[in-house]
Parts: C-alpha cells; structure tokens; sequence
C-alpha cells in the first residue's frame, strides 16, 4: 500500500486553477511540455499514444523522472521552481517550456485519473503514482523497477473528447505545437503519436526551409514559388530585419536595423527601400516607446501561385511559439492576428495574404517572472495588457507593415518607367555634414541598385543611403540607373560660426524693458542658428528674463553677454546698458498727478498717503507700490462712506476688484447719489480707461514685491502705477470734496 498525500492549492491560486479551461489539444501539449523539460538527452524522443478502445492517453519519454521532492511539488499545483533561483535551462540547454506548475493538473480536463511510473534519477529508485480526480490527494509508492524516464497515463478519457483530439485539424495543432515543425533544433526532442497503435506522425521529413531552398527563384508562368523570406529580430526597440526578393533581386537587405524610437531612422530605412509606407508618421508616434517588452525573433515565407505539393503539407499562417512551445490559439492557421487578409483586400496587387504567409515568432528564454507578458492560464494566448499590445503593434505594422509594403513595391517596380532626378543641381553643406540621399535625388529605385560614383573627397554610404565630405570645395556626385544619368555638385563651405552685435553700448532710462536679441545683427550671423546664441548677465545684479532686460534693473552700467558655446568656435560679444535715473522734480511731479488732493478735509489719510508717496518714492519704490494699493481701498472706502453712507465693518474682508466694478457700475448708471457735476466731469474718463485700469491692477501683483526675493520695483512702477489709477483716485477726492463743500 502506498503512502496517501494531500493535495494543497497554493493561497490565492485556487480562482486561478479552477477557472482554468483547457482544450484537449493544449493538455496534452502540455504534458509533452514537461516531457521536454524533463530530457536528459538531446534529440531524445517523447512518445504520446492515443488509445479510443481503453479511452487512455499515454506520454512515455526517456527523462530524469520524478524525484520524491518533484512529487512532493505535486501536492502544491500553481507552484513550480523552474525559471527562478538561477534554474533557467532544462538537462538539454534548453529554456524550460512550463513555469506554472499546473501542468499535471491539466490532465484532469481530460481524464478521471491518472497514474504515473516513474524512475528517479536523482532517488535512483522508481515510484508510482496515482491522483484520481475529486479526492484531492495523491497516491505515493515505492516500486521494484528499473527502467528510465516517466510514463503517464490518463485514464477515463471520454469519446467526445477523444473524437476531438483525433479529428485531422486538432491532430495537425498537436504536431505544429513544437517548433521543431519548422526549424532543425540540435538539441529539442522528436515528438511520436500513435493512434491505437499506428504510427501517424506528420512532422514532415522537408521543412519549410528546405522547400523554401528548391522553390525560391523564379518559375515559368502560372507555376508557383517562394517570392521572398523575410526576417526579423526585435531587442529593446530595435528591429532588425532581412529580406531575400526572389522576384526581382532588387530589394534584397540582410541585418538592417531600424530604431523604431527614432522617426528619422524608420523614415531613412523606408526611403533607402522606396517604400511607399502609409500613414507613417501616424503609426510612429501612437507606438509606445517606453515600454520595455520581450525579445523575439521570427521569419516569414511568401508564396505565390500554385502550391508546392510539400507546402500543402504546411499550414498557412504564423505561429507564435514561446520557449520552442507554441501558444494554442496560434495554432489554428485561420486566424489571421496579423491582419494579412485585410492588407490583400485594401491592397489587391501584393503576395502578403493570410494564405500566402508561411512563418512563426519565437520568444526565446522567456521567463513570466520578469517579463511584462503574461500567459492566460489557458495557454491561449497573452494576456491583454501594455505590453501584449506592443508586441501586436510591432508585429502588425513594423513588421508585417514593412515586409507587405516592401512586397508591394517589388510587384509594381518596372525598370523601364523607374524614375531618377536630381532635386537640387548644387547643395551648400558644411565640412562632415551628413547629408541624406533623400535630400539630393528623387527616385523609385532601391538605392542599391543606383550605381552611384564621386570624387574621393565625398564619401557615399549607400547603406545608410548617407553622403559627406570634409574637404572644402565644390565635389560632384554621378547616379546613374538603366541610362539615366544625373549629377549633383556639393559645395563644402567654410563652416567658422561666426555674428556680431549691432550696438556696443546703449542708453536707456530707468524703468525701461529692452529686448536683447534686436541688437543681435541678423545679416552678420554664418552656420549658426540665432536660438544657439545664449544671452546671459555679466554684472551679477543685471536682471535678464527670457532674453529681455527687465524693468527692474537700477540705474547703472550693466554688461550683458551674448555667447555661442561651440568648442572648436566659442563666440563672445558684449553688450553694455548705461541705465539712467529718472530726471523729474520727483515730489512735485507725482502731487501733479491729484490736483485737487489737498482739500480734502476730512477723509484725511488719502491725503497724508498722497504726501508720505510723492516724498519718498524715488528712494523707497518698493513701500511705495505696495502703498498704491492702500490708497486705492481707502479711497474706494471713503467714497462708500460719504458719498453712499455705507458703513465698513470688516476691513480684511474687504474685496478691491469687486469694490471697482461696484464704483464703475454706479458712474455709468449715473447714480443720482453722486454729484452731476462729477458725472458730467469724469463719465467718459472712467468708461473709457475701465479694461485698462482692471487688466492693470490684475497684472501688478503687488504682492510679489514682499514674497519673491529677486523681485524690486522701481521709482518709474510707482509714478506709472499712480498715472494708471489717477481717473480713479481724483474721481474720489473730487466727489469728497464737493460733498465737504455742500455741508
């Protein structure tokens, strides 16, 4: 009797296992999946018979078997030590196919139970299992056997599902399941099926590559062959891609690599090619280029015409595989995920048709548990999210986007209508500027096939489809293609950077703003551009914002520097500001401003601020500006309390804005409250200064001059500042003064 174990779901897999659902085909694939994992040699041979007259399914391999600690593992389903702690490659080389550590329950989508022979390398000793479904717990003994590696029957198995397994389409995903359908692996194991006891492997004795080999130059008419193998490698944003024309010869690459984070690069790559790539720039900038995702590598055959009788044997399509192991819903060649059937009917005159593409994705080393990409518990695909949408957005329109484009050029190229002008007969660059071919010439021939000639001092890379020269002088270019021929002169120019200023010292009055850049003189400016010029104070307390001397700069000489920073050109000009005080009888002139102020009587502050401001202004601006703000709510305060009898009760919560619009309102309604007289006086004034007066009072942000430091006013913000409020100030104090007259 053996040792009975119970089985434990691992906290917070239980959802995850039991809303699992698993195709006969995927269980199955997944127990040859831990067959491979378990090899022990190289091109080993996994053996799976189907048996309809048992109802039993049966994997034999040749592997480590199952040690007692492995068994122990079984009782934890959604656990599993591959691909963590260092333990990445499998006994063969290989990167382990299974991570979940739910394959062994899969079985059990399948079967009522399952019993399992095994012989432990590790152990040295052999085991039997047995797990029936429903119990919960499996059964554990020792057995007096040797033999080598582990087979795993599943018992129960019902007919509709054995029908299924066993029909010709789901028979075909079993044998596809394995990339070793469509590349030699040196080290991946054979798979065998038997259906009651016959043998009915299809894995076919050519691959693809051979047939791709004997059929990949141009047949007689109406016959068919390969028109082009195209593939491609994905890193880190990188696309790396090759493509062999069989059709015409004239748009074979191998190794290019694309930046696909760069629109310059992707942009280069489609002009060398002459790919007439729609919607590229839209395509470039909604693709995430962020986002770090997985590498995979991959490679397309193009059929055209009548099939190869081998190719037959082939299903159309391209498979996803991950670890050597393809994901179920891959494996079905009617779904087209890359789109192709749309691009052949928007785009009639191409090769690239769902039933045309012959090809597979491989991630290679993909380890879930650093990777962004997820794989649904019923291994039918990615789970959708960032970084599975990235990888269907490389695939459909970079790759799949590149190759059909590339298809379609190579069909409707004509050597004897291609086109071949120059856009420019001479170009001014500069010594080792690079210059692309796109720039100098307009064509619908791959650059490649140019035949492009120059004298030694220019050099040509075709493929970067790049032209330079370091050497000054005027150097000519030759293309020529199918007699076409066009030359274009490049004319190196001296490249010293090099400007100058159209003033040296400049006076100015204090309170003045001066655009810097108007003193930088445009027609002296060679190989640079004006934004590179750097504009940047020399006396430390010269204050410059965003190239503009500001207001707040004192009377003085200030030096201003304008600067290029080249290494091998480093420009400097200086600029001096002879900044001069205000000249004006400072006192007098700020008192002119209030005419009538002085016979104010009782409402005795606005005018003491009127005085303690005209006197002190020119050394105290900064008290000053703030204090304009004072005498504008004391003055608004006693026009409501003489003029309208309104009491103030809360001073601090006292609203100036809204206490201007007020006092604007009942002037333009002619409030019979206030004199006509002052109405007649200043009705229009007011009126006609109001947008001013409160777009002014918005922008002075008379706080700034308490809590920002490097921030001052000057004596002409004052004097502006009181010329700015003087309609509404004076409307006060007259309006004050003639009620004082009337009592």
């Amino acid at each position: 009797m053996g040792t009975a174990k119970p089985v434990e779901i691992e906290r917070g897999r239980l959802e995850s296992i039991l809303g699992s659902a698993f195709a006969p085909v995927v269980t199955v694939s997944e127990l040859i999946k831990n067959a491979s994992d378990a090899c022990l040699y190289k091109n080993d041979t996994i053996r799976v018979e189907i048996d309809t007259v048992t109802q039993t399914i049966t994997v034999k391999d040749n592997g480590s078997g199952f040690s007692m600690a492995d068994i122990e593992s079984l009782r934890h389903p959604g656990r599993s030590l591959k691909m963590t702690h260092g333990n990445y490659l499998s006994k063969i080389g290989e990167p382990y196919a299974g991570n979940k550590g739910l394959g062994i329950l899969t079985a059990f989508n399948l079967c009522t139970h399952l019993e399992i022979t095994t012989f432990s390398a590790e152990d040295n000793c052999a085991y039997k299992i047995e797990w029936r479904r429903g119990t919960a717990e499996i059964n554990v003994s020792e057995i007096e056997q040797t033999f080598s590696g582990t087979r795993l029957v599943l018992f129960g198995v019902s007919d509709s599902d054995l029908k299924l397994l066993t029909d010709d389409e789901e028979l075909k995903k079993l044998f596809i399941s394995s990339i070793t359908y469509y590349v030699d692996s040196k080290s991946l194991p054979s798979i065998k099926f038997y259906l009651n006891g016959k043998d009915v492997t299809l894995t076919p004795d050519v691959k693809i590559e051979q047939i791709y080999t004997l059929n990949n130059k141009l047949k007689a008419k109406k016959q068919g062959f390969f028109v082009a193998k195209a593939m491609f490698k994905y890193s880190k944003n990188i696309l790396t891609l090759s493509y062999e024309d069989n059709e015409k010869g004239l748009f074979s690459f191998s190794g290019e690599q694309i930046d696909l984070a760069s629109f310059k690069s992707l942009k280069n790559f489609i002009f060398k090619h002459k790919i007439e790539f729609r919607n590229l720039k839209e395509i470039w900038e909604k693709f995430n280029k962020d986002l770090v995702i997985d590498d995979f590598e991959g490679c397309y055959y193009i059929w055209r015409d009548k099939k190869d009788d081998n190719l037959e044997f082939y299903p159309h399509g391209v498979r996803v595989y991950v670890n050597n192991y393809g994901l179920y819903r891959y494996l079905n060649s009617d779904d087209d995920w890359l789109h192709h059937t749309e691009i052949s009917q928007n785009i009639r005159n191409t090769n690239f048709k769902l039933r045309n593409t012959y090809g597979y994705v491989l991630f290679k080393n993909y380890n879930e548990f650093n990777s962004g990409l997820r794989i649904s518990n019923d291994r039918n695909d990615f789970v959708v999210n960032l970084p599975q949408k990235k990888f269907i957005y490389i695939m459909r329109h970079f790759v799949s986007g590149v190759f059909s484009y590339i298809d379609i050029a190579m069909r409707n190229f004509s050597a004897e209508s291609a086109t071949l002008k120059a856009r420019h007969s001479r170009r001014n660059v500069y010594p080792g500027q690079i210059i692309n071919l796109a720039d100098l010439i307009v064509t619908d021939v791959p650059i490649g096939q140019i035949e492009i000639t120059s004298e030694d001092s220019i050099d040509v890379d075709v493929n970067e489809g790049t032209v330079y020269s370091n050497v000054i002088g005027v150097h000519r270019i030759h293309f020529l293609y199918n007699g076409v021929s066009i030359y274009i002169d490049l004319d190196v120019k001296d490249p010293t950077p090099r400007f100058s200023l159209s003033r040296s010292v400049v006076k100015a009055q204090e309170g003045s703003s001066i655009n810097l850049k108007q003193f930088i003189n445009q027609s002296s400016i060679v190989n640079i551009n004006i934004n590179d010029i750097v504009i940047s104070n020399v006396t430390s307390e010269t204050v410059i914002k965003n190239g503009i001397f500001t207001n707040a700069n004192h009377p003085g000489v200030h030096v201003i520097s304008f600067s290029y920073d080249n290494e091998d050109y480093p420009i400097v000009n200086n600029l001096q500001i002879d900044l001069q005080p205000l000249r004006i009888r400072e006192a007098k002139k700020f008192k002119d401003i209030f005419p009538n102020y002085q016979n104010i009587s009782e409402y005795f502050k606005i005018r003491d601020i009127i005085n303690d401001i005209s006197e002190s202004y020119t050394q105290h601006p900064t008290i000053c500006m703030i204090c304009i703000r004072t005498l504008i709510e004391i003055s608004l305060k006693s026009f409501e309390e003489k003029i309208f009898k309104i009491k103030i009760d809360n001073s601090s919560e006292y609203s100036i804005e809204s206490k201007m619009k007020w006092l604007y309102e009942q002037v333009a309604s002619g409030n019979q409250k206030i004199d006509r007289l002052i109405l007649q006086k200043y009705q229009n004034k007011l009126a006609s200064t109001r947008k001013s007066t409160n777009k002014f009072y918005k922008g002075l942000l008379l706080n700034m001059y308490v809590h920002e430091n490097d921030v001052i006013a000057t004596q002409n913000e004052v004097f502006v500042a009181a010329k700015r409020f003087r309609h509404l100030i004076n409307f006060v104090i007259d309006a004050l003064v003639m009620e004082q007259q009337r009592v």
